[in-house]
């Protein structure tokens, strides 16, 4: 006979195989092949995932159902708790990562590399520009590009009052 404490570890390790398989499914902290792969394992018939469940002490159909609904509300931006939809936390413009050129970063990071102000590039995502043309159209001051037609500062010697 088995230890009941054995069991009940057999049980737990069953149980967090799933639910790491469903965050996989829902895209949460896993690679695209990993997210693929769990999809795969939940929702095609398999003797696995069945065995899996049996040893975690659920029915497996169940299982495969209310795994659907986390995935499908994953999908949409949306998050199942105690069987209420909740609309997701929005990330925040800054946190975002954008890809431009094949390189991905966050927008403080792309703001750094770009030529134009933090205020205008948020400025103008607020006003429906693309995040590449904000970042990398050049500011336009009296119809003329930033930083042309201005007068080169004085020296020292130039701002000096003259004497009579």
């Amino acid at each position: 006979m088995t230890d009941p404490a054995e069991t009940s570890a057999c049980k737990a390790l069953w149980l967090a195989l799933i639910e790491r398989m469903i965050l996989d499914a829902c895209g949460i902290s896993c690679t695209e092949l990993e997210h693929d792969q769990a999809r795969e394992w939940l929702f095609s018939p398999n003797g696995d995932f069945n065995v899996a469940c049996v040893l975690a002490d659920l029915e497996p159909s169940s299982v495969r159902a209310r795994a659907r609904q986390l995935v499908d509300a994953s999908d949409q931006g949306l998050t199942l708790d105690a069987d209420k939809p909740k609309k997701a936390k929005r990330t925040k413009l800054k946190d975002m990562a954008y890809t431009i050129d094949g390189r991905t970063m966050c927008l403080v990071d792309w703001i750094k590399e770009a030529s134009v102000s933090t205020p205008t590039v948020y400025g103008r995502i607020r006003r429906g520009w693309s995040v590449e043309a904000a970042l990398f159209t050049p500011a336009i001051i009296n119809g003329k590009p930033r930083g042309v037609g201005r007068r080169p500062a004085k020296s020292a010697a130039d701002r000096s009052i003259p004497s009579a």
